[in-house]
């Protein structure tokens, strides 16, 4: 049938067999009847572009394997899974609104879907199996509280920028966000236990990373290879166990330990972390200790001071600027580059707390 154009169902179909339309490479267009079941790999390898999808449709397995040019899946009603490959290689698939009756994401499904920036994950859905959006094209997603289980390299190699994995998810399965490059921060929340191998391993990218008071394991090699590493937020009082290898090739002596107040001598004593030379209790506030209001002329130079509240909290601050073409801020030095007013903002680590002062720049001397 690799000839075949266009297809009418004048009566009611309930069952199409296995590969039924396999590399049709002039069907474009499809729509699936309500009511009906789908064999596997029913069009593995056609050419469609468009399909809807009726209601109550059961789909198996390889439904649109390597359909290389599918831009558009609509789903009118109920199907019963997005099922193993379903999408697999579909790389022109931009995204997709998964429908409220689906309950799994199954192993493989959005594989190699490199034009998939979105996907709507429905709170029905309560697996995302292995591999699920591996070189994947997404840039955000939202796990909804739903889903217990998330599958061994369910994200890896995609395009990711952040995540929040919810506390429905006791276990997160090995190398789940592995070589996410784009990734810069992960929250994990409360009620996640267990970091399986590898799970963010070459996340280079990667700068904060905030840890719940319920974790007691991270496995092997999790943060391995995460040479951007600024800031660690752990809210138990006792420290995780950590595998000893858990940060191999991240520069540590970068990287910031922030825990809860009264918990600091037991992070600084506990295997692995005690090799962390910058752990403190979370900030509590910030002020800028030079002052409020500064004029100074244009070519100059400023060196601004931020303190923290409590003194043992970790001094991780980042300093902004309202305008980077009258000044820049570097480290809590400013450097006027032309006249007129800015705002120079220091923030903690964590983002909750700010102090800004304005400096007005006036041209050659005062």
């Amino acid at each position: 049938v690799s000839g075949l154009e266009s297809v009418d169902f004048k009566g009611s179909v309930r069952f199409f067999g296995e590969y039924a339309f396999r590399s049709c490479e002039n069907l474009k267009q499809f729509t699936i009847p309500a009511n009906c079941t789908l064999g596997n790999g029913i069009f593995f390898n056609s050419l469609l572009e468009t399909v809807t999808v009726n209601d109550n449709v059961n789909f198996g397995k390889s439904s649109f394997e390597f359909c290389k040019n599918l831009k558009s899946v609509t789903f009118q009603g109920r199907i019963n899974a997005i099922t193993e490959r379903m999408f697999f290689g579909c790389r022109g698939l931009s995204s997709i609104t998964i429908p409220n009756s689906v309950t799994s994401i199954g192993d493989s499904a959005f594989y190699g879907c490199g034009s998939l920036k979105t996907v709507y994950i429905p709170n029905s859905v309560t697996s995302i199996g292995n591999s699920a959006f591996v070189f994947s094209g997404l840039t955000s997603v939202t796990i909804p509280n739903s889903v217990t289980k998330l599958g061994v390299s369910a994200f890896e190699q995609s395009g990711l920028m952040s995540i929040t994995v919810p506390g429905s998810v006791k276990d997160i399965g090995e190398l789940a966000f592995g070589w996410c490059g784009a990734l810069t921060s992960a929250k994990l929340c409360e009620g996640v236990k267990t970091v399986g191998n590898w799970a963010f391993y070459d996340c280079d990218n990667l700068e904060k990373v905030i840890l719940p008071a319920s974790l007691y394991s991270i496995g092997v090699e999790v943060f391995g290879n995460c040479g951007g590493l600024k800031v660690i937020e752990c809210n138990s009082m006792t420290p995780p166990a950590v595998h000893f290898d858990a940060f191999t090739n991240s520069d540590i002596t970068e990287t910031s330990i922030c825990v809860p107040y009264g918990s600091v001598d037991a992070y600084r004593n506990a295997d692995v972390w005690k090799n962390f030379k910058n752990i403190g209790t979370y900030p509590a506030g910030i002020h800028i200790i030079n002052g409020k209001d500064f004029t100074v002329n244009s070519g100059s130079k400023v060196k601004l001071t931020a303190g923290l509240t409590p003194h043992d909290a970790v001094p991780a601050i980042v300093w902004t600027s309202s305008n980077e073409s009258t000044a820049s801020v570097v480290d809590g030095t400013v450097t006027v580059h032309a006249p007129g007013e800015v705002i120079i903002t220091a923030t903690t680590g964590n983002g909750v707390f700010k102090d800004s002062c304005k400096i007005t720049v006036k041209p050659g001397n005062i």
